[in-house]
């Protein structure tokens, strides 16, 4: 997997070359495992109030990230597309339909300031 570069994050955002603020998220990848053996990757994005909500990235996502076996935290730049958010079943799922890039997760990232 290949970072973004060029970005940087100043005062808790996620700003790119130009100095322009990049709406950003968290993204928590974990590797999972059916009973077939076969394996994927369960995205969770985290709101406002500090919960994960299920991820998924639709169809017709321009620039899917991959993860090749790595687990944690990342920040998924988002340009300016904010995912939907489907409220309609028991637990809520966020959908993600267009994505900058990816940066590693550093401890000067403002959560707040993210999210759903």
């Amino acid at each position: 997997m290949t970072y973004l570069e060029g970005y940087s994050i100043v005062d808790g955002s996620v700003v790119d070359a130009d100095g322009h603020i990049q709406d950003a998220m968290i993204i928590r990848v974990t590797p999972c495992k059916t009973a077939d053996g076969k394996t994927f990757q369960a995205y969770k994005l985290a709101q406002k109030n500090g919960k994960l909500i299920d991820a998924r990235f639709r169809k017709d996502c321009e620039n899917v990230p991959t993860f090749p076996d790595a687990k944690g935290d990342y920040i998924l730049v988002l340009g300016d597309v904010k995912p939907s958010v489907d409220k309609n079943n028991l637990y809520p799922k966020a959908y993600i339909k267009f994505v900058v890039g990816v940066i590693p997760m550093t401890q000067g990232f403002r959560t707040d300031i993210t999210l759903i």
